[in-house]
């Protein structure tokens, strides 16, 4: 029996978030970062030129969730799982640098091993209580996005593309 490929196991998690929208509307904000892959020099370039960058998580639910501005999930193949506590098991620095930075800013960033884990991560992260609607919605009848506070700046700097 062959082992899923990463690419088969995220697909498998969309078909389930396709068919799980009437028990979790919230899944039509489920994307797929397109960092990864081989692709031709060119548009390589290309690509880095628009901002692409290494290590940025392969899913992202932008939904907040329990004081969380939304998911990030690492997919991973459950063959890649390390077999010790210290085993990276397959997580480049540019992604532990993408996890850590996203958690520090407020954001719930995991690893999933295949399928069935980024599945419960997901449906743990939508049982948390959710914004209430009536704030959700302040900036929009304010005229406009919240603004960043005064003196606010970037905590941390992007690492190189």
């Amino acid at each position: 029996m062959t082992t899923p490929t990463e690419e088969q196991e995220q697909m498998a998690l969309f078909r389930w978030a396709s068919l799980s929208l009437g028990r979790y509307p919230e899944l039509a904000l489920l994307v797929h970062v397109p960092n990864g892959g081989s692709r031709h020099m060119l548009e390589a370039i290309k690509f880095k030129k628009m901002g692409l960058r290494k290590g940025v998580p392969d899913i992202l639910l932008a939904v907040p969730r329990g004081g969380l501005h939304g998911l990030f999930i690492e997919l991973k193949r459950p063959s890649l799982r390390p077999k010790t506590a210290k085993g990276k098991g397959g997580v480049s620095e540019d992604q532990a640098w993408w996890l850590s930075e996203l958690w520090k800013r407020g954001y719930q960033a995991s690893i999933a091993w295949g399928f069935d884990e980024a599945r419960k991560i997901i449906e743990e992260y939508l049982g948390r209580p959710g914004i209430d609607p009536g704030i959700a919605n302040l900036g929009a009848r304010q005229g406009g996005a919240a603004r960043p506070a005064r003196g606010a700046r970037p905590a941390t700097r992007l690492p190189p593309p």
